[in-house]
């Protein structure tokens, strides 16, 4: 696959999560206003929420500035192969969905692979595990799951549908389809 390709696909599922994350953020007006006003977070979390909660925010602008860089280089590069894109979306998206049938070991892991600290193991009656507990969690990766299906679906049917569509021909004798 071409690196629009991989460009392509990468800023789908980081749009994806993205848009997921922010528009859940806007639900909680304390948390809308650390993310976006600079606010500190209330006593109701503790410490170790807080930190979590900072690693997050970082994490999530990181995502944000690589989202835009993305989208940047999109225009740059030349016409991606919608089929191969779609086939490779669709395909991410069966791998998603069988991690889905053992979540709490993929949630889990995920951790790991993303922070440096264990700041994410908070104790049961946390503010954010009572807010956010692994159904809510498992919840959103199936939507996220959903959306990179879908994706993937449309960029495949776009190029099967377009790719054999007639070709309307104007000649001297008249109009030809190829």
């Amino acid at each position: 696959m071409k690196l629009i390709g991989f460009i392509l696909i990468f800023f789908i599922i980081l749009t994806t999560l993205n848009l997921t994350f922010l528009v859940e953020i806007s639900k909680d007006q304390e948390l809308n206003n650390f993310y976006f006003k600079g606010n500190e977070l209330s006593n109701n979390y503790s410490e170790l929420e807080k930190i979590h909660m900072q690693e997050v925010k970082s994490l999530v602008n990181i995502s944000l500035i690589i989202n835009l860089l993305l989208l940047s280089s999109l225009f740059f590069l030349k016409k991606p192969n919608y089929k191969q894109i779609g086939i490779s979306l669709i395909s991410i998206s069966i791998l998603l969905f069988i991690f889905s049938l053992s979540f709490q070991t993929f949630f889990h892991n995920f951790h790991l692979l993303i922070f440096n600290s264990e700041n994410w193991v908070l104790p049961a009656e946390s503010k954010l595990i009572g807010d956010y507990p692994l159904n809510y969690f498992r919840n959103k990766f199936l939507l996220i799951n959903s959306v990179i299906l879908l994706s993937g679906l449309g960029f495949y049917l776009k190029d099967l549908i377009f790719s054999n569509s007639s070709t309307k021909v104007s000649t001297s004798s008249g109009v030809l389809y190829k």
